[in-house]
């Protein structure tokens, strides 16, 4: 701080960030997805981001329903949505340039 100009001010940030945030940030850097207790909303955009794809959500509170694990980003994109679907109880579909997710039924 001592090297300052007067005109210049020290800030520091107090808010905490938002345990999704850094879900999200680290989830696409490193070979592995891990989430812990995630909505599926930051889940399905985290894959989306690493596997550079469109997810579509139909008729889907993303909001509240969490998933807890980790998927290789290796790992093909039809498995893991097969995994996440079948948790909650959705199913997908792949559409021209995009995957769908919606509830069964």
């Amino acid at each position: 701080m001592e090297n300052l100009k007067k005109s210049e001010k020290s800030i520091k940030n107090t808010d905490p960030i938002p345990q999704h945030s850094v879900a999200v940030s680290l989830a696409a850097t490193s070979s592995s997805l891990n989430f812990e207790k995630e909505n599926l909303k930051t889940v399905f955009a985290s894959i989306a981001k690493a596997k550079q794809v469109a997810i579509i959500y139909d008729g889907v509170n993303v909001n509240q329903l969490t998933f807890t694990g980790a998927f290789e980003v290796s790992e093909s994109i039809e498995n893991i949505l097969h995994i996440l679907c079948g948790l909650n109880e959705l199913e997908y579909r792949k559409e021209q340039s995009y995957l769908l997710c919606e509830q069964k039924g």
